[in-house]
């Protein structure tokens, strides 16, 4: 197979499929915002396409948003358990990228592949048949249960796919290829919110669970083909398991502690009521929609960094580590802003029902925090991505799990919805304060 001439920006020469590294050129301010413009469209098609479908099911009452809000939290909690695959990869894959190696390219996504499919068949057995189980671990409302089980448990079909969704575009991101995610993303988002029209007034939550299920399983088999049309094809090694499962394994424990954390937070908003849990679900949407936006500076800053790092070029590493923190930061400071302009906006779009009232007083306060947050959300997210780019997977781990022990402390005093966002808050404060303290280390 012969090899392409490959870009910055991603764009391969049509006489190949294999990458081979660019003569090296220093990190700007545009070359990063050339990865990080198409990634703010991919990496926000997620919360856009939950925002929609809690626009369907608030039509169908409290109940179905509050399993629902569950359902997503359950959902994408345990299939991000495995998001060291798409991390762990991108790093590789940049790596060998920037020194050339076309042949490790394909080994490691071949082995990436069959990993994700192997964890794919498992959490989907675990989360079939242990729905019920799993929701009440959130103190859900009784009345919910069934739903919310039903829901879960035909999700569950999507495991597999959303797990490959995130080990391919984690190979694509390495090879600094942010459009190809950034088109499957969107076809993914468009065929589910056109599922849920179709399907949410007549089956109800079920309905907007199978339109998910649907839409992500296409979504995963069009990346399959870009990314071995890319790549080519080869047989996965266990040589490369043994790297993959031990930056998994800190990975893992990172992103158990994170959803260990949420998972708090959300069965402390369920004591505290229906409508404190259907206005954090509102509230966690954006935020979650905001905190992709700000990822895309994480992840192109680890594209970046990874390339020069696998080219014995530490000098254009830490250039490329100073102008993403620079360009996250002030993307923060205009989300929060963008976020407070449109308040009365997102409040009374977002509540229907006869506990509108109620939900709009529990959000208020909430979205105010959330909104102040967003500068300290980008300091985490760039330290983040500047971190996996130079394996300093085990530092964040420890992070993590003090961040998340010190923040599960103070949920369990928070007696508001507002309470618990500032909870949320000083948990971020946590990762950000050490993470940017470890940038020195590039």
């Amino acid at each position: 197979m012969s090899s392409s001439h490959q870009g910055h920006d991603g764009q391969s020469d049509p006489s190949g499929t294999a990458p081979v590294a660019d003569p090296l050129s220093p990190p700007t301010r545009a070359s990063l915002w050339r990865l990080a413009t198409p990634q703010f469209f991919a990496l926000a098609v997620e919360p856009v396409t939950g925002l929609a479908d809690t626009w369907f099911v608030s039509d169908l009452g409290e109940l179905p948003l509050a399993s629902l809000g569950v359902g997503v939290t359950v959902m994408t909690g345990t299939v991000w358990l495995f998001n060291f695959l798409g991390v762990c990869g991108a790093t590789e894959i940049a790596r060998s990228f920037g020194a050339g190696q076309v042949e490790r390219l394909r080994v490691v996504t071949a082995t990436m592949t069959a990993l994700s499919v192997a964890f794919g068949l498992f959490l989907a057995g675990l989360l079939l048949g242990l729905s019920k189980e799993i929701l009440e671990l959130f103190e859900l409302d009784r009345a919910a249960v069934p739903s919310g089980s039903r829901y879960l448990q035909i999700r569950s079909a999507s495991a597999p796919f959303v797990i490959f969704l995130l080990a391919g575009t984690g190979v694509l991101r390495g090879l600094q290829d942010m459009r190809t995610p950034m088109w499957i993303a969107v076809l993914t988002a468009l065929l589910n919110i056109g599922l849920d029209a179709l399907l949410v007034p007549t089956m109800g939550l079920r309905g907007a669970a199978i339109g998910t299920t649907v839409a992500q399983a296409i979504g995963a088999i069009a990346l399959a083909v870009c990314v071995f049309r890319r790549v080519g094809l080869a047989a996965p090694s266990a040589r490369e398991v043994p790297l993959l499962l031990r930056v998994g394994r800190d990975m893992f424990l990172r992103t158990a502690a994170l959803h260990v954390f949420l998972f708090a937070t959300v069965r402390r908003v369920n004591d505290i009521g229906i409508a404190a849990a259907a206005a954090h679900h509102v509230v966690r949407q954006v935020w979650l929609l905001t905190a992709m936006l700000l990822d895309a500076f994480a992840v192109s800053t680890q594209s970046l960094v990874g390339y020069f790092v696998g080219a014995s070029r530490r000098d254009l590493a830490r250039k490329a580590v100073r102008i993403g923190v620079e360009q996250s930061v002030l993307g923060g400071v205009a989300l929060g802003l963008g976020m407070y302009l449109v308040t009365d906006l997102v409040a009374a779009e977002a509540f229907q029902g006869s506990f509108r009232e109620r939900a709009i007083e529990a959000f208020s306060a909430a979205w105010l925090v959330a909104c102040l947050s967003q500068p300290i959300n980008a300091l985490a997210f760039a330290s983040d991505g500047a971190l996996w780019a130079v394996s300093r997977y085990a530092f964040l781990r420890n992070v993590m799990l003090l961040a998340t022990g010190a923040g599960v402390a103070a949920i369990v005093f928070a007696d508001s919805l507002t309470m618990v966002w500032i909870a949320i808050t000083g948990w971020t404060v946590i990762r950000a304060g050490f993470g940017v303290s470890a940038l020195r280390s590039i």
